[in-house]
């Protein structure tokens, strides 16, 4: 059984293949791109890319998920949660934030904030993410310290590489391998950090006009995700670029998630903004 961690979040490589096509429909090839839309009620969305050169390129995005509940490598967070992101990509180093806040609207309801680098070549991706997540109210900087880690509100520093085969060999599967390398609660009773490490597998397709991904998601060894070796998540997950008229476009998806570690099973809606 996975421990009740704080929410701490990456794209599933499923997440990646659904996102990526749908930047594709969405991003043209012009030198510069500048998408602005205003969905009444919720948020303004834009994503900008400019290129400066044959073999340089800063692009910029901003944007937002809403889901139906937020599950994170088979274990439920909380449920319906818009997540924001925005990141800054130049010279193959990716700069991003990430947040989840519940619409509970409660004085104490979940939120998550995480900060990545990532660099990538090609195919290969390796990084650094700083994840966050105690809840509305409680303190963020301070939560570096050890006395206030010990109340259970602290940072979570986690190291991931991944490799996605279609660069190079135009073959739609990619692997990832993720360690927590600090954490309060990642230890031993001796104090020594266990390492907690989340390796999945994930395969994309396409049915028609719907972009499809199937992923599985394993814990090798026994740290936060439970004792030994865990399954933590089989996932298929559809999604379809929807347009309304010529002012916006977005993406709806549907991911079923079998998680055996935790005895469970979940079935998200979301949509891309």
């Amino acid at each position: 059984m996975t421990e009740k961690i704080p929410g701490c979040r990456r794209l599933f490589l499923s997440d990646i293949f659904r996102i990526n096509a749908f930047k594709e429909e969405v991003m043209k090839k012009d030198k510069i791109v500048l998408l602005s839309v205003l969905l009444p009620g919720i948020l303004p969305v834009c994503a900008a890319e400019v290129v400066g050169g044959d073999d340089k390129k800063v692009s910029m995005s901003v944007g937002a998920e809403i889901v139906s509940s937020y599950v994170w490598r088979g274990a439920y967070q909380t449920g319906a949660s818009i997540q924001p992101y925005f990141s800054v990509d130049a010279f193959g180093f990716s700069l991003g934030a990430w947040g989840s806040t519940s619409f509970a609207g409660l004085a104490d309801a979940p939120k998550e904030f995480d900060l990545s680098l990532f660099y990538g070549y090609r195919g290969l991706s390796v990084g650094v993410t700083d994840y966050w997540w105690t809840g509305q109210g409680n303190a963020y900087f301070s939560a570096w310290k050890e006395e206030t880690a010990q109340t259970g509100n602290c940072h979570y520093l986690e190291g991931s590489v991944s490799y996605s085969f279609e660069e190079d060999l135009s073959f739609p599967l990619s692997v990832g391998w993720n360690t927590i390398f600090y954490c309060p609660f990642d230890r031993t009773p001796e104090g020594r950090q266990r390492f907690s490490t989340y390796f999945d597998v994930a395969y994309g397709f396409s049915v028609k006009q719907i972009n499809c991904s199937a992923g599985i998601g394993f814990s090798p060894w026994t740290g936060i995700y439970g004792d030994n070796f865990q399954v933590m998540d089989v996932t298929l997950r559809a999604a379809r670029t929807v347009s309304f008229g010529k002012a916006f476009e977005t993406e709806l998806s549907v991911a079923a998630i079998f998680a055996p570690a935790n005895d469970d099973v979940f079935l998200v809606f979301g949509i891309l903004l």
